[in-house]
């Protein structure tokens, strides 16, 4: 083989090895980005909203039939705070805690015009 041939041949190898080496490295930091992050609180938040038990729970303020709708939701610390419409707190459960926090309103229910303000914050 002559050496032209072989700096070709070499030089082959070592681009071979180098795009390897950056297809290798993306896929693992890929998988590491995907492994961290966290599920989002809109999707527990819009599930429990689906709920018309959790719903009558909000109007009623019943504290201990939220806490076990909640948890039946939220595999993870969290907080749910039931605002009125005018910012007045009337109920909160679970921990105060800083985290990704999601809100929903709820314009009325069983006929009435009671709006109610949702507030859900998990830890990450």
């Amino acid at each position: 083989m002559s050496k032209r041939g072989e700096i070709y041949t070499l030089d082959a190898i070592l681009s071979a090895t180098v795009i390897l080496l950056t297809v290798t490295t993306l896929v693992s930091l890929r998988q590491l980005s995907i492994a961290t992050t966290p599920s989002l609180p809109e999707e527990e938040l819009s599930a429990m909203l689906n709920d018309m038990d959790f719903i009558n729970s909000i109007y009623a303020n019943d504290i201990v039939r939220l806490r076990l709708l909640v948890n039946s939701y939220v595999s993870r610390p969290y907080n749910l705070t039931i605002y009125a419409i005018n910012g007045t707190k009337l109920l909160s459960i679970g921990e105060p805690l800083d985290g990704l926090a999601t809100t929903a309103v709820i314009a009325g229910w069983n006929g009435t015009l009671e709006v109610r303000i949702v507030s859900l914050k998990v830890r990450r």
